[in-house]
C-alpha cells in the first residue's frame, strides 16, 4: 500500500513544472501592473504608497505600480507667477502692489508634505509685500519699491525653503495708490 502512496519520480518533475509555471504566470501578471514612466531631466516623480515613507525618482526610466504608488510629477524649472499685494500705508493711502516674482522648486522632497507648494509660496511673497507697504509712508514708496526687489527674495526663501520652495527674484511692475476718505459723519 505505501508503494502506491509514494510519488514516482515522473511525478515530481511535473509538480516542479507546475509550480515554475505558475511563478511565472504570476510575474508577468505583476509586471503588466507595473507602468514604466519616464522623468525628463528637470522633473521629479513624487512616489508614495500606504505604509511606506514617500521618495523622489528620477530623471530617468521608473516602474510605478498603478494601484498601490500615487504619483505627482513637479518640475524643477523656474517659474514666474504673478503676486498681487493689498495694504494700507501709515498714512492711511490705499495701496496696490503689483509684483512678478520667480520661484523655483529647490528641494522635491520637501514638496510631498505640501498640498501646493507654489500657492503657499505665493501666499508668503503677499504677506510679505504687504507688510512692507503697511508700515510705509506716501513719500517713503519709491525707496520701498528698491527695497523689495533687493531683499524680498532672500527674506522671503527663508520661509519657503521648508516646503521645498526658493523665491528666486522679484519685480515690483507697479504700485497704485489710492486716498481713502476719511470716515466721517453721513451725508444728508
Amino acid at each position: 500500500m505505501s508503494s502506491l502512496l509514494a510519488a514516482s519520480p515522473v511525478d515530481d518533475a511535473e509538480g516542479g513544472w507546475l509550480i515554475l509555471t505558475t511563478l511565472a504566470l504570476v510575474a508577468v501578471a505583476l509586471g503588466s501592473l507595473t507602468v514604466v514612466r519616464y522623468v525628463p531631466a528637470n522633473n521629479r516623480l513624487l512616489v508614495s504608497r500606504k505604509g511606506q515613507p514617500p521618495r523622489v525618482a528620477g530623471p530617468g526610466v521608473t516602474a510605478q505600480i498603478p494601484l498601490v504608488s500615487r504619483t505627482r510629477m513637479v518640475s524643477l524649472e523656474p517659474m514666474e507667477i504673478e503676486v498681487v499685494a493689498r495694504a494700507v500705508s501709515r498714512d492711511g493711502i490705499a495701496l496696490l502692489g503689483m509684483l512678478a516674482v520667480e520661484i523655483a522648486i529647490v528641494d522635491p522632497g520637501l514638496v510631498l508634505d505640501v498640498d501646493d507648494p507654489v500657492e503657499k509660496a505665493a501666499t508668503a511673497v503677499e504677506k510679505a509685500v504687504s507688510t512692507t507697504l503697511s508700515a510705509a509712508a506716501m513719500e517713503e514708496l519709491g525707496a520701498v519699491r528698491d527695497e523689495l526687489e533687493a531683499e524680498l527674495a532672500a527674506r522671503t526663501s527663508v520661509k519657503t525653503r521648508h516646503w521645498g520652495v526658493a523665491v528666486l527674484s522679484a519685480r515690483v511692475r507697479e504700485i497704485d495708490a489710492r486716498i481713502i476718505a476719511p470716515p466721517g459723519p453721513a451725508p444728508r
